[in-house]
C-alpha cells in the first residue's frame, strides 16, 4: 500500500491521459485499455482520502452514463423517420472503455470543483440601507430593461408562434376556450387585446409583451436581492446579474407570447418562497401568503404545474410538521387545496374543452408505434385494437423524437383514446414485457435532448419568428426601420444557450456539492426544478424544446448558490 500512497490523483490522471491516447490508437488495444482503466479506477479510489469519494463516484458514475449513452444516438432532424433517428443501446467492450474513461476523467474533474468550493467563502450581510446606486433593485431592474430593450425593439411586437396564435384565436373568439393552452394564460392575454383593441392587434400583443417582460425583469431583481439575504457576495451577485441580462435566452423567452414564460418565473419565484419558509426562523402570514400566490399561479400557467406544484408544497408540509410548524403547514397546503381545487379547477372545467388523452399520452404512443414499425412482439388482439387506432399502413409516419407525427395524424381516432384510455393502457401494459428494449429504445429517443448533455436542437430552442397567420400580426424590425442598421437581426441569428440535457447535468453537478455541502433543508430549492424536468420526461411530445424546462436555466445561479447560503441571518 506505500506504492499507492505515493501517487497523488493528478498523477494518475496524467498517467490515464498518456496511456489512454496511446493505446486507443489501434483497435486491437482495446481490451488492454478497459484493463488499463479498470486498474486506474482502482487507484482513484483507494487514493482518494477524503470521506466524499462514494459520492462522487456515484455522481461521476451518473454524468458518464449520461454522456456515453447520449453518444449512442444518431440523428438528422427532429422529424426524420425511425431509420435515420436511431440509437445502439447494445453493451459493447468499446463502450465500457468509453464509459471507464469518462468516469476517470468526470470523477477527478468533480474533486477539482470540490476544491475550489473551500476558498468560498459566505458571510452574513448587515441589514443597512445602501448609498450605492448599484445596490438599488431600480438600477438593476432597469439595467436588466435597458439591456432586453433592443431585442424587443427588433422583434416587435413579439415571438408569435403556433402556440401563441391559438391563444390568440380563442381571446378573439375565433375558437372555444380549451385548457390544451392553459386558460389562465389565455385570458390574461384577451385582457390586452380587449382593452387596447382601439390600437389593433399588433400594438396590443406589444403592451401584453412589455408587461410580460416587466414581470419578468421584476423576478430576478428580486432574486439578485434575495441572495443578498443570504449571504452572497456583490461580485457574485453582479455575475449572476450579467448572466441574466446577456445570455440571449432571457430577453428572446420574455418576447414569447407562451404560457412558458409566466410560468417559469412563477414557479422561480415559488422556489424562492419554499426555502425562506423551510429555513427562517420568524414567519410571517406576507410570506406564506407568496408563497401560496405565486404556487397558485405556477400551478395554473402550465398543465404540468399542479403536480410540480402540489408534490414540492406537500413534501414542504412534511418538513414543516417535522419542525413542529403545525399552523404554518395547514395553512400553506389548506389554503392551496382550497383555492385549486374547490375555486379554480372547477371554473376552468366548466368554462373550458378538456385537453384531447392524446397530449398525454405521447411517450406510450411512441412505444408501441416502435414496436408497430420494427415488427415487435404484438398479440392479434392487441394488433386489432391499434389499427382501430390508427391504421397499420400509417405508423410508417412514426417520429423517435417528435409525437405529433403519430397524435396528430388525420387517420387517428382520438375519440377511442378520448372514450376509453383505460383500453390503451391495458394493451401498452401488455406489450411491455415482449418489446421492452423497443420500449426503452423509444423513450430515451423521444426524450433525447432532456438528458445527453452537449445537445440541442433549434426546435423551440430559442425561436424569434412570428408564425405565418391569418390575423395581420407582422414583426417589424423598429431598429432597422428608424436608422436603417440591421446589427441586431446579426446578433439574434447568433443566439445561443445552453442544451437542456447541458443543464440538467449541471443541476447535477451543483447538487454533488450541496450533497458534500450537507446544508439541511435547502434541498427543496431543487424540488421544483426537478419535478418539471421530470414531468416533461413522463410526458415529453419532442425531444428537443428548451422552453419545457426554461426553469432550470433560469435557476441556474440559485442552484449553485444554494450550497453556499448563509442561513445565519435568517
Amino acid at each position: 500500500m506505500r506504492f499507492f500512497k505515493l501517487l497523488s490523483p493528478s498523477v494518475i490522471l496524467i498517467l490515464m491521459i498518456m496511456f489512454s491516447a496511446i493505446l486507443f490508437v489501434s483497435k486491437f488495444n482495446i481490451l488492454l485499455t478497459f484493463l488499463f482503466l479498470s486498474f486506474t479506477i482502482f487507484l482513484v479510489v483507494i487514493t482518494d482520502k477524503s470521506n466524499t469519494k462514494v459520492n462522487r463516484s456515484f455522481f461521476a458514475g451518473l454524468l458518464s452514463i449520461l454522456v456515453i449513452l447520449g453518444n449512442q444516438v444518431k440523428y438528422s432532424t427532429v422529424g426524420a423517420s425511425y431509420e435515420k433517428n436511431t440509437i445502439q443501446t447494445n453493451i459493447s467492450l468499446e463502450k465500457l472503455v468509453d464509459f471507464f474513461g469518462c468516469f476517470v476523467i468526470i470523477f477527478f474533474l468533480l474533486k477539482g470543483v470540490e476544491y475550489i468550493t473551500i476558498y468560498i467563502k459566505v458571510s452574513p450581510q448587515k441589514r443597512r440601507r445602501s448609498s450605492n446606486i448599484f445596490e438599488t433593485s431600480l438600477f438593476v431592474f432597469i439595467f436588466l430593461i435597458i439591456l432586453w430593450m433592443p431585442y424587443l425593439l427588433t422583434l416587435y411586437p413579439g415571438c408569435v408562434l403556433p402556440d401563441s396564435l391559438s391563444s390568440i384565436n380563442q381571446a378573439l373568439g375565433n375558437s372555444p376556450l380549451s385548457n390544451h393552452h392553459p386558460v389562465i394564460f389565455t385570458l390574461f392575454l384577451k385582457f390586452f387585446i380587449k382593452l387596447f383593441s382601439f390600437l389593433g392587434l399588433n400594438k396590443s400583443i406589444f403592451i401584453y409583451t412589455l408587461v410580460q417582460t416587466f414581470i419578468f425583469a421584476s423576478i430576478l431583481t428580486y432574486f439578485i436581492f434575495w441572495l443578498k439575504k443570504y449571504g452572497i457576495s456583490r461580485y457574485l451577485r453582479l455575475l449572476i446579474l450579467v448572466y441574466f441580462a446577456v445570455a440571449p435566452a432571457f430577453p428572446i423567452y420574455a418576447l414569447n407570447v407562451q404560457k412558458d414564460t409566466l410560468f417559469t418565473s412563477y414557479l422561480f419565484l415559488f422556489t424562492l418562497k419554499c426555502i425562506d419558509v423551510a429555513v427562517a426562523k420568524k414567519q410571517n402570514n406576507g410570506m406564506l401568503s407568496a408563497l401560496v400566490i405565486s404556487g397558485v399561479l405556477a400551478t395554473f400557467y402550465r398543465n404540468n404545474g399542479l403536480y410540480i406544484v402540489f408534490i414540492t408544497l406537500f413534501v414542504l408540509t412534511i418538513v414543516l410538521i417535522k419542525q413542529k410548524r403545525y399552523h404554518q403547514s395547514i395553512y400553506i397546503l389548506g389554503t392551496y387545496c382550497v383555492i385549486t381545487f374547490l375555486l379554480v379547477n372547477p371554473l376552468i372545467s366548466r368554462y373550458s374543452v378538456p385537453t384531447a388523452t392524446a397530449e398525454s399520452f405521447g411517450v406510450p404512443l411512441q412505444q408501441v408505434s416502435r414496436t408497430v414499425v420494427l415488427n415487435g412482439k404484438i398479440g392479434k388482439e392487441d394488433k386489432e385494437y391499434l389499427n382501430q387506432l390508427l391504421p397499420i399502413s400509417e405508423y410508417k409516419n412514426y417520429s423517435p423524437m417528435l409525437a405529433d407525427s403519430i397524435k396528430w395524424n388525420s387517420n387517428f381516432n382520438n375519440d377511442l383514446l378520448n372514450n376509453n384510455p383505460k383500453k390503451f393502457i391495458k394493451v401498452w401494459v401488455h406489450l411491455l414485457p415482449r418489446n421492452f428494449k423497443i420500449y426503452v429504445d423509444a423513450y430515451l429517443l423521444n426524450t433525447y435532448g432532456f438528458w445527453a448533455p452537449f445537445e440541442k436542437n433549434p426546435y423551440g430552442f430559442l425561436d424569434t419568428r412570428v408564425n405565418t397567420n391569418n390575423l395581420n400580426i407582422k414583426q417589424v424590425d423598429l431598429i432597422k426601420l428608424g436608422t436603417g442598421s440591421n446589427v441586431m437581426e446579426r446578433v439574434i441569428e447568433k443566439r445561443n444557450f445552453l442544451g437542456s440535457g447541458t443543464l440538467l447535468c449541471l443541476m447535477i453537478i451543483s447538487f454533488y456539492l450541496y450533497w458534500i455541502k450537507k446544508r439541511p433543508l435547502l434541498w427543496v430549492g431543487y424540488l421544483p426544478g426537478f419535478l418539471t424536468w421530470l414531468s416533461i420526461m413522463v410526458a415529453t411530445p419532442v425531444a428537443f424544446s428548451l422552453r419545457y424546462v426554461f426553469i432550470l436555466a433560469m435557476s441556474l445561479p440559485l442552484f449553485f448558490c444554494l450550497p453556499f447560503l448563509n442561513l445565519k441571518s435568517r
